[in-house]
């Protein structure tokens, strides 16, 4: 997991909409704007070095099966979000995710007909191996500065967890899912990894 904060701070306090309205930068949609330069309206990350290098294709196959969501109190899964082509389980076990936890500008527990002086968003991703994940904060910063949010810092980043993953053709994989198979009867779901 990668933890980041990004703030836009423009100026020290608020200033009257009445007055200053059209005149003065909103943080909060120069904030908003640099997410979605991140990841699209459907979660799809854009900036290249965020996304993880590689998606061997046995973890692919050994996904292609796995159903997720069929849980009577799980949520309803987007099917349209994140990458393409992936199936929910590849989604979720073989490639990243950039996700916004929380954003604030102004006050949203009492609103002022004023314009914000700062915003945050606190986010972070969820990557896999085969991720850049010590060069992130640098892909995030150039890519903000190529699409014109010098305003954006970057205030905190770290990374906690280091991502693994079992390798499938592992002798001890293979007598693994034939033991369960012979035991139960079924077939073994093999999850070279996961997160949480």
């Amino acid at each position: 997991m990668f933890n980041v904060e990004l703030q836009v701070k423009l100026r020290e306090s608020a200033h009257h909409s009445g007055n200053w309205g059209g005149l003065l930068a909103n943080p909060g949609i120069r904030l908003a704007h640099a997410l979605s330069s991140i990841v699209d309206a459907r979660g799809l990350i854009l900036v290249p070095g965020l996304r993880p290098a590689v998606l061997p294709e046995q973890v692919r196959y050994l996904l292609s099966d796995i159903a997720l969501g069929a849980g009577p109190n799980d949520p309803a899964i987007d099917p349209d979000w994140n990458e393409p082509g992936l199936t929910a389980a590849g989604k979720l076990y073989s490639w990243n995710t950039f996700d916004v936890l929380a954003f604030t500008t102004g006050n949203p527990d009492k609103p002022a007909h004023a314009i914000p002086p700062v915003a945050r968003a606190h986010c972070h991703m969820r990557y896999v191996p085969g991720s850049d994940v010590d060069n992130f904060p640098r892909y995030l910063r150039e890519h903000l500065d190529a699409h014109w949010f010098e305003d954006v810092t970057i205030v905190t980043q770290d990374h906690c967890f280091t991502a693994t993953r079992l390798d499938p053709s592992d002798l001890w994989v293979a007598w693994g899912e034939a033991s369960i198979a012979r035991t139960t009867g079924k077939k073994a779901a093999i999850l070279s990894n996961f997160g949480g």
